[in-house]
């Protein structure tokens, strides 16, 4: 063989060597970690989560829209402090009133549509009494000032006065009470629709913290069995 193609020859061996070094090389490593930008660093499978935490750290990634800032960063003012901020009443809905009581605020009315909606009639006389309750009664909900007073103030009230009928103080320990104003005004029995006449009961009330968020909490109001209301609070 002429000695201008054995060395010719011989760099393409050699070309053709190092190309499956290459080869076998990249696989290798694909095969046991993750290929680095650089070859010769090599993450391995066993090192990845701690990696991949040290990667994501030195981006100091914090709150905010698209905002790369330190971790360690502290809001000012601190979530702690309200910055003048406070709570206030709900808006109140006309022909109804917040509470005076200053150791308590008004979030929730609950009107008492329900009783109209079914046509709740009293047996005696066929009175519509449901049209009357809609019409002039409602529930007034309040909650303590102090945040780390958990109890709900529940007040049966009057439309246009501002005195409670029926006033319910509710705990996560004591979570029910009852209105006996209608059961007592209306003592006979009552129909509801065109079902069948039944004795007039308390309405009941309960507090109920047994939800899926922890954080939140509920006021049903049960005619019998029958939740008719609900409000859901935080």
């Amino acid at each position: 063989m002429p000695i201008s193609n054995f060395s010719r020859d011989n760099k393409l061996v050699r070309k053709i060597a190092l190309a499956a070094t290459s080869a076998l090389v990249t696989v290798g490593m694909l095969s046991t970690g993750v290929l680095s930008a650089q070859a010769d660093t090599l993450i391995t499978d066993a090192n990845l989560p701690a990696q991949t935490k040290t990667a994501v750290a030195n981006l100091k990634i914090a709150q905010g829209a698209g905002t790369l800032v330190d971790t360690t960063d502290q809001p000012s003012p601190a979530m702690t402090d309200a910055n003048g901020a406070a709570a206030v009443d709900s808006a109140v809905p006309a022909g109804m009133a917040a509470t005076t009581d200053t150791d308590w605020f008004t979030s929730n009315y609950m009107p008492l549509n329900w009783f109209e909606n079914q046509e709740v009639h009293e047996t005696t006389g066929n009175a519509f009494i449901g049209q009357t309750i809609a019409q002039d009664y409602y529930v007034r909900v309040s909650v303590n000032r102090d945040k780390s007073n958990k109890n709900m103030l529940v007040e049966l009230m009057r439309k246009n006065n501002n005195t409670p009928l029926e006033s319910l103080t509710l705990t996560p320990t004591a979570k029910t009470g009852q209105f006996t104003t209608f059961s007592t005004m209306w003592p006979q029995q009552v129909t509801v629709g065109s079902r069948s006449a039944v004795n007039n009961t308390p309405i009941s009330v309960e507090y109920n913290t047994d939800g899926a968020n922890a954080s939140a909490t509920a006021l049903s109001i049960f005619v019998g069995e029958t939740k008719v209301l609900q409000v859901l609070m935080r």
